[in-house]
């Protein structure tokens, strides 16, 4: 039998979470799910990532500004207490493969995240951040 690593235990554990309790996330734990993401393997040091943060009034206007989702989605936007969008800068000068090794780095990122906390997160790609044409 093979013995499982804490690491093994929690991908296998992992799951996205749709219900959300409506507790605020205190700014030391975000701080240290971000820091804890950091650790993620980042293609050459680069770290092309920056979080946008959106709570309290400023999540109602992300909400608000989701007219093109369907009402059921807005709604379930709606009371999540904390939407932290990860956003990577323009890459300029790279290879088609560099540029797929940066998205997978932020993916990397996102992941760790998800994995380092016990909280409700999913997480979401919008079809809009998808590159404009494709990579061969």
């Amino acid at each position: 039998m093979i013995e499982m690593s804490p690491v093994a235990q929690a991908i296998m554990e992992h799951r996205a979470i749709r219900r959300f309790k409506s507790d605020p996330v205190p700014q030391e734990v975000l701080a240290f799910l971000q820091n804890t993401a950091n650790w993620a393997p980042n293609h050459g040091l680069r770290e092309p990532w920056r979080y946008i943060q959106f709570s309290d009034a400023f999540r109602e206007q992300f909400t608000e500004d989701r007219r093109g989702y369907e009402e059921s989605r807005r709604a379930e936007y709606a009371v999540i207490q904390l939407h932290l969008v990860v956003v990577m800068r323009k890459i300029h000068g790279q290879s088609n493969g560099s540029k797929i090794l940066v998205r997978c780095a932020a993916g990397f990122k996102v992941f760790n995240l998800q994995l380092g906390s016990r909280l409700g997160v999913v997480w979401k790609t919008n079809t809009f951040l998808l590159p404009r044409t494709s990579v061969r």
